[in-house]
């Protein structure tokens, strides 16, 4: 499948029509051809809107996935996941979200989902990081609404 295709993001664009003035409809779809055109390892994983009916665009780059649109129409605002590829293995070194229950969690955590159908990956993994404890339970909830395994200290999710 190519990296990006203007017809697929056209066509997921075109289901929050209402829901974008032409501007936002625009900006997104620049941002999107410039992004892609100046990064070769970019790839276009989708169109989402979240619970503050944000439409956000999300991309893989540089072994991060981010959610543009909105106020985080920039990539230093933008909710995004850390990853580290091991062959067929992904591992999440981070997620990060300024607005938690916004639903950009799971914006990101499908953006996953479509990079690891795109490109074969057999299993997403990562740690549950001490520094994170005091806000364990929430951790475990994210994780177990994807069907990952759980431990102590780390989750696992195989394809």
């Amino acid at each position: 499948m190519p990296k990006y295709d203007r017809n697929r993001f056209e066509k997921e664009i075109a289901q929050f029509q209402n829901d974008l003035t032409n501007r936002e409809k625009q900006y997104l779809s620049d941002f999107l051809d410039e992004w892609m055109y100046s990064y070769d390892d970019a790839e276009f994983l989708g169109v989402h809107k979240n619970k503050l009916d944000t439409v956000c665009i999300c991309l893989y780059h540089n072994d991060m996935i981010y959610a543009i649109g909105g106020n985080s129409a920039t990539i230093m605002y933008a909710p995004r996941m850390s990853l580290r590829r091991n062959d067929d293995e992904l591992v999440i070194e981070d997620v990060i979200c300024r607005n938690n229950s916004s639903g950009n969690g799971t914006i990101l955590m499908n953006a996953l989902f479509e990079y690891v159908k795109l490109n074969n990956i057999k299993k997403v993994s990562g740690e549950l990081s001490p520094v994170d404890a005091d806000h364990r339970e929430r951790q475990e909830k994210y994780y177990s609404k994807f069907s990952f395994i759980i431990t102590p200290r780390s989750i696992t999710k195989y394809f």
